[in-house]
């Protein structure tokens, strides 16, 4: 790309500068491409070194055969394959070697995600990837120890973002191997920065937030552009690895898989709840409007709970609502999303036994599981212990429905060490604060507002207009219907009828 156009000068390039500062290695590959092939999407070397700085241990026998599982993967479709990436570079487990004969076998850590300057971050814009037809030549690619997570596609301000959505989506059909491994797709055109998943179409791609633009403002020493929020937002180094590691999840749905990131409030609350957890031992409130994803969020909360290093020794997490219609809808939506173990209680009894074993399930009930026992007139304090183990996380849906009264206060005696996070898209009890009260704070985690999701485009708006509506009634052809439904019941039944339903 010629560097006099309005789209290298006004998008690739500031967003060149902005991985700059934020630490990444850069080259031009359109003057400086050190690879053997257009065929290689992989940076070997780089993948080479890293591997060895983070596996000092590795042999030089047990290093190729490690990039050999990296660069040969198997796989029907180019989602599958990513899927099989993303465990490579997110389980513990997923490639293990031994560093003697002898010795048992040890993980392999291809990204290290607690000591981030073990890592190699870089990116390189104009690197051109064998095609199909012709070959592929995205704008910006970024590479994490020499593996491409990352491919940005820049526009100039006058093209319509869509645009580099529809490329990414011609390079995917056209170098799918480049999408291999790739985690987050980025369109930008200064004025709007876009990102998404492979295989997603444009309306499926999300804008990113800031809380605060400051930070942001001091780096690039102006006022931060939309495509700037984004990239900092995104590719900051221990967010990116946060989000690759734990707010990446592939959901099976009619036998289509889906990959899916978190939007930015997702990824706020989620962390925000973690921060509380570990500061202060306490939940609290999420306030998401209907429609923004409080079930996945829960996804990733339990993801990041389950952990090991974030401390809590493997928890039991119980999400409890209050209809079987959302207690079957969060169960199947965990268990698309790879959570195997899920547990659907269906009894107090049940719920105790299944509480009884070994730390590291997912339990889902309905607060009314409670009921019977503040039926019964039973002193709370007099109930009975279901467990006392601290390290269970209760994850309430639409808290403000069930969590004021009786039923809600056995819950809490029955489980009198749990954490209890609540989830609520309509708080109701603005004066009181009964909500927030009850679960310990009398302040929001983190709000999400039905205004918030409009201006996201995530919800319409709602228009009205005053004024009493005209109504319309054809009365013969109602009365023909009536009759052939209901002209068999007694004259006494159909007035009743008639009289119901007007």
């Amino acid at each position: 790309m010629s560097q006099n156009t309005p789209e290298y000068t006004q998008s690739e390039a500031p967003a060149i500068e902005l991985f700059k500062a934020l630490g990444y290695d850069y080259f031009n590959a359109s003057s400086n491409d050190s690879r053997s092939s257009i065929n290689e999407v992989i940076l070997e070397d780089r993948l080479r070194a890293t591997l060895l700085k983070i596996n000092p241990w590795l042999n030089n026998n047990a290093l190729e055969k490690t990039i050999r599982t990296i660069t040969n993967i198997q796989a029907s479709s180019l989602m599958e394959v990513n899927q099989k990436v993303h465990e490579l570079i997110t389980k513990k487990d997923s490639i293990t070697m031994k560093p003697t004969p002898e010795a048992h076998p040890k993980p392999v850590f291809i990204i290290d995600y607690e000591n981030i300057d073990n890592n190699d971050f870089l990116i390189v814009n104009q690197m051109k990837y064998k095609g199909a037809s012709n070959n592929s030549i995205p704008d910006i690619v970024v590479y994490i120890n020499g593996l491409p997570l990352a491919v940005i596609e820049c526009k100039s301000p006058k093209v319509n973002i869509a645009d580099a959505i529809s490329d990414l989506e011609y390079y995917q059909e056209n170098s799918p191997k480049l999408f291999y491994y790739n985690q987050i797709c980025v369109g930008i055109n200064k004025g709007k920065g876009l990102y998404g998943t492979i295989g997603a179409s444009f309306s499926h791609y999300s804008k990113f937030k800031a809380d605060s633009i400051e930070d942001i403002s001091k780096l690039v020493d102006r006022v931060p552009t939309d495509q700037d929020i984004l990239i900092y937002s995104l590719f900051q180094k221990s967010v990116l690895l946060d989000i690759v590691r734990n707010f990446t999840i592939f959901e099976v749905d009619l036998g289509r898989t889906i990959k899916k990131l978190p939007r930015y409030q997702q990824l706020r609350a989620v962390n925000k709840i973690l921060h509380k957890l570990k500061t202060q031992n306490q939940g609290g409130v999420v306030w998401h409007t209907t429609g923004s994803g409080k079930s996945i969020s829960m996804i990733y909360l339990s993801i990041k709970l389950r952990r090991e290093e974030v401390g809590f020794d493997n928890p039991t997490i119980i999400v409890v609502t209050d209809r079987i219609d959302l207690d079957n809808q969060i169960s199947s939506t965990f268990r698309r999303a790879g959570f195997v173990n899920t547990k659907q209680a269906a009894s107090i009894g049940h719920l105790k036994e299944e509480l009884r074993d070994s730390y590291g399930k997912t339990i889902m009930t309905t607060i009314f599981k409670f009921q019977e026992r503040a039926e019964e007139k039973i002193d709370p304090k007099d109930i009975e212990v279901l467990s006392d183990k601290e390290n269970i996380f209760v994850l309430v849906d639409e808290a403000h429905r069930t969590q004021g009264g009786s039923t809600a206060a056995f819950m809490r005696a029955s489980l009198p060490n749990a954490k209890f996070i609540a989830f609520t898209g309509t708080p109701i009890d603005t004066e009181t604060k009964s909500t927030l009260n009850e679960f310990g704070s009398g302040e929001y985690i983190d709000k999400y507002t039905i205004k918030q999701s409009v201006e996201d485009g995530n919800t319409l708006a709602i228009r009205y207009q005053t004024g009493m509506p005209e109504y319309f009634i054809e009365k013969d052809l109602m009365n023909e219907v009536f009759n052939a439904s209901f002209g068999h019941e007694s004259q006494e039944k159909q007035i009743k009828l008639k009289s119901k339903a007007s």
